[in-house]
């Protein structure tokens, strides 16, 4: 991405990698490393939309394969799973 202005407060936006935590059906799913870029004034964080695409793409997959998973080994649906991943 190039340089950019925050939307919010008008600050420098810098590259920077972030860590974005989702929690979907009992899956606590952290994904790191994604290219961003961050406000040094307000710390808002603005990803492209081909990064975002592709991160909501992998943290589907990853909570469909581990429900999968877990219904093989007879694990209560309910049971919270944590997932971390660096891309």
């Amino acid at each position: 991405m190039k340089n950019i202005k925050c939307p919010e407060c008008g600050g420098k936006a810098e590259d920077q990698l972030i860590k974005m935590k989702y929690d979907i059906n009992h899956n606590h799913i952290t994904i790191k490393n994604i290219p961003a870029k961050v406000c040094q004034k307000c710390g808002n964080e603005l990803i492209d939309g081909h990064t975002a695409r592709d991160v909501d793409l992998l943290v589907n997959r990853l909570s469909e394969d581990v429900d999968r998973f877990a219904k093989s080994l007879a694990i209560a649906p309910e049971k919270e799973h944590s997932i971390s991943l660096a891309v």
